[in-house]
């Protein structure tokens, strides 16, 4: 057995993180069976931004990934097996019943891309895929986003001349990754409910088969066949919604949200209705808008009616909305004006904060030029859950070198 000084000589489990983490050439410092325990872990990582923008945030997220788990799986076998694993499991139920083709059809395009592209390439497609959500009020910030992670995906093919198309493959359908809606404005659920109709989950399922196939959907008569088995089923869920509870006018926004009309923005927004999660984000990073209180009248009323009273700039709104948005454990980063530190509208948020989350980190840039937008930039980094009594805060202020 190994002395008690080697022991502690070891690097704990947060160093050899960070050490994972840092942009180095050093191999990694975890066993296999953690190796894989961590590639399973970014599988199932859900991450949002809840005010994309040009989608910059995400688009950093999806390279730190990229970047991990080239340090752990340098040939891409374990990321390429879990990818096989997740179509065996999600074409498990038609499967059974007989339809075949969408497992294999499923599995040789897994195969393509990791056959055909660079490494990165089946790296990046499959966190876009299943991680990385991004939500914006505007149409064509949401437009923006999209077109940074096609482009991104679009250098790491390779090109054949010798294939159709020169080798290169159709991009993914970003629609149900990245929405146009108001993150601030939820659904109005109905009370309690003990016993939900099983058909509504059913048909909730088929509509997320649905999206996953619209997601790698090649051909204009593919998607239109999506799109429309899309509209269909969520006229179909709106009406059983109506008799299990809901009211109609809420069920019928559900109905008449398009996620395919690139020039619409829902005024609300779901997580379960738009992205088919119901559990809660691991991950909520952003820079939310920073906009004056007097610039938001027309929606403060809504606003103030499902959280804060009084004079309030928009960025508030979304701290306590993305804190709601997380799971439990999950963690927030934002970047954004510290005026709520002292501002006497920031006293809920502040209260708020003390009370659901654990803060970890509160960076206070003072008045260095951080952003043009901004002049009293700050990062808050914590976890949603009620603090131990134990738990320290790390605050500091900038300064410059």
């Amino acid at each position: 057995s190994e002395s008690p000084s080697t022991l502690k000589s070891q690097p704990s489990t947060e160093q050899r993180l960070r050490h994972l983490f840092a942009y180095n050439d050093e191999p990694h410092q975890f066993t296999t069976p953690e190796v894989d325990a961590l590639i399973d872990a970014i599988d199932h990582l859900k991450s949002l931004d809840p005010a994309v923008g040009s989608g910059a945030f995400p688009m950093g997220i999806l390279h730190k990934l990229v970047f991990i788990l080239t340090k752990l799986d340098p040939k891409n076998n374990r990321w390429r097996e879990v990818q096989v694993e997740r179509a065996n499991r999600e074409t498990e139920a038609v499967f059974k019943i007989g339809d075949r083709k969408d497992r294999e059809s499923r599995l040789i395009d897994i195969n393509n891309v990791f056959e055909q592209n660079s490494s990165d390439y089946g790296r990046k497609l499959y966190l876009i895929e299943n991680c990385i959500y991004g939500v914006d009020i505007q149409p064509i910030a949401v437009q923006i986003a999209k077109m940074r992670f096609f482009i991104s995906l679009i250098v790491d093919q390779r090109v054949d001349p010798a294939a159709d198309n020169l080798g290169v493959r159709p991009l993914p359908n970003l629609e149900t990754k990245f929405v146009a809606a108001n993150t601030l404005i939820g659904l109005k659920r109905p009370g309690q409910q003990l016993l939900r109709n099983r058909e509504i989950d059913a048909k909730e399922a088929e509509l997320r088969r649905v999206r996953e196939r619209h997601f790698m959907a090649r051909t204009l008569p593919a998607k239109r066949k999506c799109r429309d088995q899309d509209a269909q089923l969520r006229a179909e869920i709106a009406e059983l919604l109506k008799t299990d509870g809901w009211d109609n006018a809420t069920a019928r926004n559900l109905a008449d949200w398009d996620p395919y009309d690139q020039n619409a923005s829902a005024d609300f927004f779901d997580p379960e209705w738009m992205f088919g999660l119901c559990d809660g984000f691991d991950v909520a990073i952003a820079n939310p808008p920073y906009v004056r209180q007097e610039a938001i009248k027309v929606m403060k009323p809504l606003l103030q009616a499902q959280r804060y009273d009084g004079i309030v700039d928009l960025f508030v709104y979304f701290y306590e909305a993305s804190v709601r948005l997380l799971r439990s454990g999950g963690v927030l980063s934002f970047i954004s004006s510290n005026k709520y530190y002292r501002a006497g509208y920031g006293e809920k948020l502040r209260v708020f904060l003390a009370r659901e989350m654990t803060l970890h980190q509160l960076l206070d840039f003072g008045d260095a030029p951080v952003f043009d937008a901004i002049a009293y930039a700050s990062v808050l980094i914590g976890s949603k859950g009620a603090p131990r009594n134990d738990a320290v805060v790390g605050a500091h202020t900038w300064q410059p070198e």
